[in-house]
């Protein structure tokens, strides 16, 4: 089994441990939801933020396969109630 996973972002592919990805994940909607966003209205937006989280080798042996897991579980979260993060 794996112990890397990547992390898919729009312009970066990069291998991280599964248990940095876990926690970059929940940083990363912790700080979101945290923040209130000014979009030129009153008073400022919240917004939340879900993710799904894969291992490659584990979850899928290809790009497709380890992208439609992590995607599949992306609307796991949002199903479980949103502003979470899934991690099978």
């Amino acid at each position: 089994m794996s112990t890397h996973l990547a992390v898919h972002e729009p312009r970066a592919f990069r291998l991280v441990t599964h248990a940095s990805a876990c926690a970059v994940a929940e940083r990363l909607r912790s700080t979101i939801e945290g923040t209130a966003f000014d979009v030129g209205a009153e008073p400022p937006v919240g917004v939340t933020i879900s993710v799904g989280v894969s291992e490659f080798g584990r979850d899928g042996d290809t790009l497709d396969g380890f992208l439609n897991v992590a995607d599949q579980r992306l609307y796991r979260a949002k199903f479980e109630g949103r502003n979470r993060v899934f991690v099978a």
